[in-house]
């Protein structure tokens, strides 16, 4: 039986003044191997399901359908850079969102509305970003991030709104991995 990487979240669509200042960070990182995240795929999970039957999906879409059905748009800040693991051994590159009270309550929602199908909430505490990048290994450390990070206007934040929510499948392809669309569920406008 075919089963589907499937995972919840909201697709950013970058305006300028952020493009250029990610832009800015590439070049600024340009020492460093990194695979960058293609802009189109840019996006910020909410829920991992991992891999799922087709029978599995038709529940999880109905029980968000539900549970999303009433939820308003909400907005976040982008704000500074961080790093996952830490800065000697560097792993994942990304954007700091603003976990925002209505984005945490949205979280907590749709964590509970999944617990019926066997998804029990993950007991991490969830901190939302934007993968820009991934470090490739055995790379030598400096003080470019440090200096980079520092420089980063901590003030400087790119605030975007939220009008839906998706459940996309990912899929490995000979190019990189893709975001496919499963279903779409649209917050109401505030």
């Amino acid at each position: 039986m075919e089963k589907k990487r499937v995972f919840l979240a909201f697709a950013i669509k970058l305006d300028r003044p952020l493009a250029e200042k990610i832009k800015q960070l590439q070049n600024e990182l340009s020492t460093y191997r990194i695979k960058w995240v293609n802009a189109d795929n840019f996006h910020v999970t909410l829920s991992f399901f991992a891999e799922l039957t087709a029978e599995q999906i038709d529940a999880l879409r109905k029980l968000l359908h539900e549970a999303l059905n009433d939820s308003p748009t909400f907005s976040f800040s982008v704000t500074r850079p961080g790093i996952f693991r830490n800065r000697k051994d560097p792993w994942v590159l990304w954007l700091d969102i603003e976990a925002s009270s209505q984005l945490i309550n949205l979280k907590n929602q749709i964590d509970n509305a999944v617990i019926p199908l066997g998804f029990t909430p993950n007991d991490n505490r969830f901190h939302p970003h934007l993968t820009l990048g991934h470090f490739l290994p055995r790379q030598k450390n400096s003080s470019l991030l440090d200096n980079l990070f520092n420089e980063w206007q901590s003030t400087e934040q790119f605030k975007y709104t939220v009008p839906e929510l998706v459940l996309f499948e990912s899929k490995q392809t000979q190019t990189g991995v893709r975001y496919y669309p499963i279903n779409v569920f649209p917050l109401i406008p505030q």
